[in-house]
């Protein structure tokens, strides 16, 4: 009977009532590392014919999109038990507008950021039509970079946010929690984590004090979240992932750390002047305005601004074990 009791304890630690799945949290970690061995493995193979900068950066686009579709169907088909398009991938004509106007407006918050260092006399115009430093030429370089950061933003919006806070969100909902309290936590847990493991990011800035790092990280993963809990797809902070990533490299690029091997549009040289060199300019202050017309953009599509009621449906999680078994086919 002890023995009994034991398997049925770590049984119950593992899996949902009924043993349909795996609980929430094994299902997000599980899919994490399916992503992280695929890219590990696919990456080391790669480097072993030792590609050039700009076939290098083309195969590790290619790479990870192997690892997010391969993590992607294992969760989908053994895991979660749903449909990719659960996720958030659900790629109609709503889906493809939300995308445009995240990419909108994540271009707007550059190009907002740089006339306010230019008017303030933070930035110096160096070079235009800048190649990188791989060497290709710039339409080339620009494509391939276009194609990278396109595919850093959708693997870490379909993990951190398709992935982590839909399943984090079913969890939850059995702790107890209102659903609007689920999602809600699940949304912290989400911007929390991105902004953790954005540590990496502070590599080649110097300068930046790690904490300055961090915080853009999590508020940045903040918008992100807002974008996805408002409108239960990725296509919003998708496209907001996208055209932030892409424009602060590429169109108005840096002189400094990673932003020199990138090709750029206008290349920049910055100089802030008192607390404003710890912050960055006026990056973080500029992250309210993004929030402020990431609410606007829901309410002008969707006529007010409210947690989307599939996701606090999904507190309730499968109706039944045999929904959650089938579900994905």
């Amino acid at each position: 009977p002890l023995r009994r009791q034991r398997q049925m304890c770590i049984r119950d630690r593992l899996f949902e009532r009924g043993g349909a799945r795996l609980r929430a949290p094994w299902r997000i970690i599980i899919t994490g590392i399916v992503f992280v061995g695929v890219v590990a493995v696919a990456s080391s193979v790669v480097q072993r014919f030792d590609p050039s900068i700009f076939a290098g950066r083309l195969i590790s686009t290619g790479v990870q999109l192997l690892g997010l579709a391969v993590a992607l169907a294992v969760a989908a088909r053994w895991l979660d038990r749903r449909r990719v398009s659960e996720f958030g991938l659900a790629l109609d004509r709503r889906w493809w507008s939300d995308f445009g106007g995240g990419v909108a407006i994540g271009f707007l918050f550059h190009a907002a950021a740089t006339l306010g260092h230019g008017a303030l006399g933070w930035l110096h115009l160096s070079d235009t039509m800048s190649p990188g430093a791989g060497g290709e030429p710039l339409i080339a370089g620009i494509s391939v970079w276009l194609l990278f950061f396109a595919c850093v933003g959708l693997w870490e919006e379909s993990l951190f946010r398709g992935v982590l806070i839909r399943n984090a969100i079913e969890g939850l909902g059995t702790s107890g929690l209102t659903p609007t309290g689920a999602v809600t936590t699940a949304g912290l847990i989400s911007a929390v984590v991105f902004g953790g493991l954005h540590v990496f990011a502070s590599l080649g800035h110097e300068g930046i004090p790690l904490w300055v790092i961090v915080l853009q990280a999590v508020i940045a993963g903040a918008y992100f979240v807002l974008a996805y809990v408002l409108t239960g797809s990725l296509a919003l902070p998708f496209g907001l992932h996208f055209a932030t990533n892409f424009a602060d490299g590429v169109i108005f690029g840096g002189t400094s750390g990673p932003y020199s091997a990138y090709p750029a549009i206008w290349r920049f040289e910055t100089s802030f002047t008192g607390t404003w060199e710890v912050t960055q300019g006026l990056a973080l202050p500029l992250s309210l305005v993004v929030v402020l017309a990431t609410l606007a953009w829901v309410r002008w599509t969707r006529g007010r601004i409210r947690i989307d009621p599939e996701l606090k449906r999904a507190t309730s999680g499968p109706a039944s074990p045999n929904e959650a078994r089938n579900r994905w086919q």
